[in-house]
C-alpha cells in the first residue's frame, strides 16, 4: 500500500514544478526575485510591523506570502 503522505507530497512537489514556472505571469515571481513585495495593499495595511514576530501562513500556496513576511523580519513556522 503506498502511503498517502508520501502521494500528497508527490502531488504537491508536482504543481511546485508547474508553479515555478510562472508561465502565465500570475505570481509575479521575476519580480518577486527581484526584490518587490507581493502583499497586497489590504494585507500591508493589516499587517504593521511584524518584525521578531512568529507567523503561519495557513493558505501561502507556493509560499511567496510566507517569503514577503520573512523579508519583513518575521519568523516563519
Amino acid at each position: 500500500m503506498i502511503d498517502p503522505l508520501e502521494i500528497n507530497r508527490l502531488n504537491w512537489d508536482e504543481r511546485a514544478t508547474i508553479h515555478a514556472r510562472d508561465t502565465t505571469g500570475m505570481y509575479l515571481l521575476e519580480r518577486f526575485r527581484a526584490g518587490e513585495d507581493a502583499l497586497h495593499s489590504i494585507e500591508d495595511a493589516e499587517l504593521g510591523d511584524i518584525a521578531g514576530k512568529h507567523v503561519l501562513h495557513l493558505q501561502c500556496h507556493i509560499g511567496r506570502d510566507t517569503l514577503c513576511l520573512v523579508r519583513r523580519g518575521a519568523i516563519a513556522t
